[in-house]
């Protein structure tokens, strides 16, 4: 989950100001990496909440002292299809494929928290405590985005997506 404020008295964009991840099977380091990842690679700089992402992005890359930059990140994922963002779906999915790999390929979603939980199919204490810190962030004024991926085998990741375009 990535959090952003506007900023719209003070400089006039947004900016993220909280981020937090969770995956139960990922070290921290590499949970950090996988939300940088989605907000680079499901992301098309069209708006300022992208641009901001964008941002966090690149300032977290330095911060983690990997040698991985944002092109190198895009290169190295090949968008075979996406799933573009409108206000009736409230969600961007995009598909990809790992160079590093020919069948395995990785789907990162990115929109509002309520259809992303929807979508991620969240165990129900997992909702419960995303849930709690959504609200939290809710409450301080900010803005938020929630990010979920699914990494695996390329051909049923993509039977997902289509499946994911016609349900939504």
């Amino acid at each position: 989950v990535c959090s952003d404020k506007t900023g719209t008295l003070t400089e006039g964009k947004m900016k993220v100001v909280e981020a937090a991840a969770s995956t139960t099977s990922l070290k921290p380091k590499a949970k950090s990496l996988n939300l940088i990842r989605g907000a680079i690679l499901c992301n098309n700089m069209t708006n300022p909440l992208e641009i901001a992402m964008m941002r966090y992005a690149q300032s977290q890359i330095s911060n983690l002292k990997t040698q991985n930059q944002i092109s190198k990140f895009k290169t190295n994922n090949t968008r075979l299809d996406e799933i573009p963002f409108s206000s009736e779906r409230k969600f961007i999915a995009t598909l990809h494929a790992p160079s590093e790999s020919k069948d395995k390929g990785e789907i990162f979603l990115s929109g509002a928290p309520e259809m992303v939980m929807q979508i991620a199919s969240l165990e129900r204490g997992e909702e419960i405590k995303w849930q709690k810190k959504l609200d939290d962030y809710t409450k301080k004024g900010l803005r938020v985005v929630a990010f979920a991926s699914s990494l695996g085998d390329l051909e049923k990741l993509k039977k997902d997506f289509i499946k994911l375009k016609k349900d939504f």
